[in-house]
């Protein structure tokens, strides 16, 4: 994945947990992967055909529309994946992603930063990792073969491992900001009046 090992050292340096110990034998090394192109985030498209529409006619944006939702970057919001499945998604970078990512690299410094080809197998599975713990959070009817998965994140993992259409719908759905969004408050509005006064 493109990015994720400098997403790994920032989140190693901004972290002020206390690191824990991690048995690196317990993970299981990644087959690699194609690098994933897809860095543009966008800021417009919904999902919702009815607001996208509103937003691309309105006379003016209204950003009051786009503030950060904590909770949802966190817990994850449900979309639509294909068919009748849907997958939890939560926001690419959000806080206890950045937390797992610092205590993975810390304990593993030594070999990340050794650099080669165990290095790159090992910072692929740490990015696994997360994202089948802090990413995807779950899903509803996906099916596997005609088995009904129930989600795990070992399976998570595993999934997106051998399916890299799966990891990358999933990496792009949490860069998606817009997802993890809500309508400013009437506190928010106040607010920005005031500096819009000079106040």
């Amino acid at each position: 994945m493109k990015g994720t090992e400098s997403e790994i050292a920032l989140a190693a340096s901004e972290s002020t947990e206390d690191s824990a110990a991690v048995d690196t034998q317990q993970l299981e090394i990644a087959e690699d992967t194609p690098a994933d192109e897809t860095d543009e985030i966008l800021f417009l498209d919904t999902g919702d055909a009815a607001n996208d529409e509103k937003a691309e006619t309105a006379d003016v944006f209204d950003m009051a529309d786009f503030i950060d939702d904590p909770e949802k970057s966190k817990n994850g919001v449900w979309l639509d994946y294909r068919g009748k499945t849907k997958v939890r998604i939560a926001r690419s970078g959000n806080e206890r992603a950045q937390q797992m990512l610092a205590r993975l690299y810390t304990a593993n410094q030594d070999v990340i930063d050794a650099g080669g080809e165990k290095a790159d197998a090992l910072t692929k599975q740490i990015y696994l990792e997360v994202s089948a713990k802090c990413i995807v959070l779950g899903w509803e009817n996906m099916n596997f073969a005609g088995m009904d998965l129930v989600y795990t994140p070992k399976t998570a993992a595993w999934l997106m491992k051998k399916s890299e259409a799966f990891k990358s719908w999933a990496d792009t759905q949490s860069k998606r900001f817009d997802h993890f969004c809500k309508r400013a408050s009437e506190s928010d509005i106040e607010t920005l009046k005031k500096l819009q006064n000079g106040d």
